[in-house]
């Protein structure tokens, strides 16, 4: 029995729209990871707690950044491969209106100066 496909393309099993899930989400976490290094460099505070935390034992922030976003794309993979698919949809909504805000504020913070 092979596998079956629907009008986009799409495997019915899910594998392909999980795959694309969790590409989309690691893209979304490394350009967080970019917006934010942008901010510490012009001298904006980290607002988040845990991030800050792990700044604050790391070396350096780009450490710090990277073991919460590590953990981040791990605890993804987890819920999505336990079916809960909505979850990473809506976590995917929120860091793109994050990262989108986060390149509105740079765009008016380079403008400003």
């Amino acid at each position: 029995m092979g596998t079956s496909w629907n009008y986009a393309g799409v495997m019915r099993d899910g594998v392909i729209k999980n795959h694309s899930l969790l590409l989309r989400c690691a893209f979304l976490q490394m350009l967080d990871v970019a917006t934010t290094l942008l901010f510490l460099a012009r001298g904006v505070a980290e607002a988040n707690p845990l991030v800050k935390w792990s700044i604050s034992i790391t070396h350096g922030n780009l450490w710090g950044l990277l073991a919460v976003k590590s953990l981040a794309c791990v605890l993804v993979a987890v819920t999505v491969s336990s079916g809960r698919i909505r979850v990473v949809e809506t976590m995917n909504r929120f860091f793109t209106f994050l990262v989108t805000w986060n390149l509105m504020a740079l765009a008016v913070s380079f403008k400003v100066h």
